[in-house]
């Protein structure tokens, strides 16, 4: 992936705190997509009657937290 298309609006995607579930989800999620060294790519609808959005889902893994962050592709 080119960090170029990576210059755009960004977010942070986090599970709940109280769904045991999403976390662990969620963090499957996460260090599967870093052992195999891969990034999602993701359609996001934000709401009805506008256009979708490409997003590319990075992981990320520090000793405190872990999440994906979501960056539009433009």
């Amino acid at each position: 992936m080119e960090h170029y298309l990576l210059l755009s609006r960004s977010n942070v995607i986090i599970a709940s705190k109280v769904n045991n579930k999403a976390i662990i989800a969620l963090s499957s999620l996460i260090h599967a997509m870093i052992e195999v060294e891969v990034v999602a790519v993701a359609r996001l609808v934000v709401k009805m009657n506008k256009p979708p959005l490409l997003v590319v889902l990075a992981p990320f893994v520090d000793a405190d937290y872990e999440c994906l962050f979501e960056v539009e592709v433009r």
